[in-house]
């Protein structure tokens, strides 16, 4: 991809973006002691899942909000462990 193009996409992600952030200020205030050491990995996910629906259909999927849609949930979930079966389908011998 050219350079150039990716600044089509500054909106969209820009959008995402600012989303993230406040999902990470909201976890340092409940916190309470205005910092965050806790396991960021699954609002990580989050982003780049909602970073690439936009991307790819223009409609946010409603991921970083307080509260998920189960429908949206369950699609991420479905996601999520396709990523964690498939690595281990890498390493059994083409023969099984």
């Amino acid at each position: 991809m050219a350079p150039e193009a990716t600044k089509n996409f500054l909106p969209l992600l820009d959008a995402v973006s600012r989303d993230f952030v406040s999902v990470l200020h909201r976890r340092i205030k409940k916190a309470g002691s205005g910092n965050y050491s806790g396991d960021i990995s699954d609002d990580l996910f989050r982003f780049a899942f909602e970073s690439i629906t936009n991307v790819i259909f223009g409609e946010r999927q409603g991921m970083l909000e307080e509260v998920v849609n189960p429908e949206a949930q369950r699609f991420i979930d479905a996601i999520y462990q396709m990523f964690h079966t498939s690595v281990p389908m890498l390493n059994l011998p083409p023969d099984l």
